[in-house]
């Protein structure tokens, strides 16, 4: 294969690698080539010997930190779904009534909801708004009109309260807003 350029002089023939099969995946291009040089250091290490066993056994990532080279790190998961659902959960559910108010008594009105709330768990809260009409954000923008905060609330929504201004309520506040609704 040649490749002519602009000027229409010709480079030299590019040499074309096979494509290798590996179970049921096919490698090609220039990974195929660097596959076949790892497996053919893999086979000449794999058929030396030890010229002599050793008295104690050190695990591969040892045997490299006693050379000097780090070990390497240990991936922390990027979402942590155990911390997630204990914000989820209410702290100390039922220890406050659900108050009762007028039918759309939030109506118009968006709500955000950050941290732990104390008597109900979030996915209530957010039954509750929206059977009074409110609607739920997930999101602070300059179209939230309230944002529940409950028990160490997000530090991003935090700041986004102060930078549109957005009011702050408490779960007592909610349950306020609706009952002084009769």
């Amino acid at each position: 294969m040649t490749i002519k350029k602009a000027n229409g002089n010709q480079s030299a023939k590019r040499k074309r690698v096979a494509p290798k099969i590996k179970g049921q995946i096919i490698i090609a291009g220039p990974a195929a080539k660097l596959g076949a040089e790892k497996l053919k250091e893999k086979k000449n290490t794999s058929s030396k010997t030890p010229s002599a066993p050793t008295s104690t056994s050190t695990s591969v990532t040892e045997a490299t930190t006693k050379e000097g080279a780090t070990e390497p790190k240990k991936k922390r998961p990027f979402f942590n779904v155990n911390e997630y659902q204990q914000r989820l959960e209410a702290t100390n559910p039922g220890c406050k009534p659900i108050p009762e108010g007028k039918r759309l008594c939030l109506d118009k009105k968006s709500f955000v909801i950050t941290g732990a709330l104390e008597s109900l768990h979030r996915t209530e809260v957010v039954d509750l708004i929206k059977q009074y009409g409110g609607l739920i954000r997930t999101n602070i923008s300059s179209r939230t009109n309230f944002v529940i905060v409950g028990q160490e609330p997000a530090p991003g929504k935090v700041s986004l309260m102060e930078k549109h201004k957005t009011k702050q309520l408490t779960e007592d506040d909610l349950f306020a807003m609706i009952s002084n609704s009769k």
